[in-house]
């Protein structure tokens, strides 16, 4: 197969709706344009709900801004919280979010902040709101 899959490859996703943790910068937010530009109803899961807000004006399509900082099991049980009362199914969850900007001094920060809350509290989101998946 000497074809590369490109978003162009997305199909129709009307009807689904789908979750992207760190979807204000970078990859998260590259993946939920485009599905929202290929109909998705997409959730932007954020810890900066201005920056999140600022995310959703430049995508063309369904976008809602969910305030979660994976860092605070308070945060992820609101979000899961509210992400069950609009939505009935979650179709599509990209667990995306982590530590941007890296200053060497923080390194050991860094370590603990990325590989302690944030896998654990991805699987605790997720399990909160499994009905959903």
């Amino acid at each position: 197969m000497d074809e590369k899959w490109t978003e162009r490859d997305i199909p129709d996703q009307k009807g689904r709706v789908a979750v992207v943790t760190g979807a204000n910068t970078g990859l998260g937010f590259e993946a939920a344009r485009a599905l929202a530009e290929n109909g998705a109803s997409v959730v932007l899961a954020v810890r900066d709900v201005e920056k999140g807000k600022r995310a959703a004006a430049r995508i063309a399509g369904d976008t809602v801004v969910q305030e979660l900082d994976l860092t605070s099991l308070e945060s992820i049980r609101a979000a899961a919280a509210e992400l069950h009362g609009p939505h009935s199914k979650i179709d599509v969850l990209i667990n995306n979010a982590g530590v941007g900007t890296l200053l060497e001094e923080d390194w050991t920060m860094h370590i603990s902040y990325t590989t302690e809350p944030a896998h654990p509290n991805h699987a605790t989101a997720i399990y909160w709101r499994a009905d959903l998946i």
